[in-house]
C-alpha cells in the first residue's frame, strides 16, 4: 500500500521524504500565502474579487523570480509585454457594444 511510511509517534509532514528524496514541506506554500496576503493588505489596499487572479498571477510571478534581481526581474517583464497592445477602450470595456447584447 502506497503513502506515508508507518511508525509510531508524532507525524510531522515537514520531516518526511518523498519516494523521489526531496523534502516534503509546506513552508514555500505558506511563504506565499504570507506575502500575498501582505501585498493584499499593505500594497494593494482594495482587492476587487473580480480582478483577484490578475493580482495573485503578479505574486506567483514575483515569488518564481525572488532570487533574480529587480532588473533582471523588468527584462522578462518586458520581454512578455513587447509585441502587445491594450488600448483604453479595452481596458475599460468601452469597446465593447452593450446594445447589441
Amino acid at each position: 500500500m502506497g503513502g506515508w511510511p508507518r511508525s509510531t509517534g508524532t507525524r510531522s509532514l515537514t520531516t518526511r521524504r518523498a519516494t523521489c528524496g526531496a523534502a516534503v514541506h509546506t513552508n514555500g506554500l505558506e511563504n506565499f500565502w504570507s506575502l500575498l496576503k501582505r501585498a493584499i493588505k499593505g500594497t494593494y489596499v482594495s482587492v476587487d474579487p473580480f480582478r483577484l487572479s490578475r493580482y495573485v498571477d503578479e505574486q506567483v510571478f514575483r515569488f518564481n523570480n525572488r532570487e533574480a534581481k529587480d532588473g533582471q526581474r523588468f527584462a522578462k517583464v518586458l520581454l512578455r509585454v513587447m509585441g502587445k497592445g491594450l488600448t483604453y477602450d479595452e481596458l475599460t470595456g468601452a469597446a465593447f457594444n452593450f446594445a447589441t447584447t
